[in-house]
């Protein structure tokens, strides 16, 4: 990973999951890429002779969201000081219009490997990111994307939680998350929640899986379902085994809005107190 980007409305959650951003950019050796996007309201009623002032109306809001970005730049560019992380390069991005399009637009033109984002579960800038409307466009984004709880904070990646249902399109996210962990020289640890512990479909994917990746990092951890929901499960494995961040593959037809609807993943990413990786599923 050698680029990420990292939008942000500058908020103290966005400014949390800068903190994140920056250390994992300075341990993987990457450039780290501030995108910030303001919009121009729309004004109506005033006629043709109402132009001027539409006009002036719009340099005014131009000009002082520009103001606020040059601050706030200058205020992430000390908190990287102060986290010792002055290394790490910074490019600043300040563009109007639609958040999802710029996104888009800089993953395109810088190449970019990683998005990472904070998350509450409250802010507007996610209803924006995560809305309904937005969707579709967000379907379109193949990339990783790492959401930061507000109240994450980085320790090292020392070991990788990845759920799995040992389907063939998960080996791929596995082996992007295999790469993440050599980096840091972390454990990777798979976890499936299976209905009858003595399927022996499970221990035949296991053997097929040791085989296809061969790494001594890699271990597979299967929990019976029983009365404990998923969530339960999940909640369990990441505290038991001390998980950094969790990885969990992006399905195609209807994640986004089981992401930040009613979803295992929505509950996850509002309660648990580590990062999630939502990698795409390979087709």
């Amino acid at each position: 990973m050698k680029n990420i980007l990292f939008p942000t409305d500058f908020s103290q959650t966005a400014d949390n999951a800068f903190v994140y951003a920056l250390h994992l950019a300075d341990s993987l050796g990457a450039d780290l890429h501030v995108l910030h996007t303001y919009s121009i309201p729309i004004v109506s009623g005033l006629g043709v002779e109402g132009s001027e002032v539409i006009q002036q109306v719009y340099e005014n809001v131009e000009l002082t969201s520009f103001e606020k970005f040059k601050e706030k730049a200058g205020q992430l560019r000390e908190m990287a000081e102060q986290e010792n992380a002055s290394g790490v390069k910074l490019s600043f991005v300040f563009e109007e219009g639609d958040l999802i399009m710029n996104i888009l637009d800089v993953i395109s033109k810088e190449n970019i490997d990683l998005v990472v984002m904070g998350t509450s579960g409250a802010s507007g800038f996610e209803k924006k990111f995560f809305g309904s409307n937005t969707v579709n466009t967000i379907k379109s984004i193949d990339i990783p994307i790492l959401s930061v709880p507000h109240q994450a904070k980085f320790k090292g990646i020392t070991k990788i939680g990845f759920t799995t249902i040992f389907k063939d399109s998960d080996k791929q996210p596995l082996a992007e998350v295999l790469k993440i962990a050599k980096r840091f020289n972390a454990k990777v640890r798979c976890l499936n929640v299976a209905k009858d512990m003595q399927d022996v479909t499970i221990e035949l994917a296991i053997r097929d899986w040791k085989r296809n990746f061969g790494s001594n990092e890699l271990k597979f951890i299967i929990r019976e379902e029983g009365e404990q929901s998923l969530e339960e499960h999940i909640s369990e494995f990441i505290h038991e085994l001390n998980i950094s961040f969790l990885a969990i593959v992006k399905r195609n037809q209807t994640f986004f809005e089981r992401l930040f609807s009613s979803s295992l993943s929505k509950k996850l990413s509002y309660k648990l107190d580590i990062p999630l990786l939502i990698i795409k599923e390979a087709k």
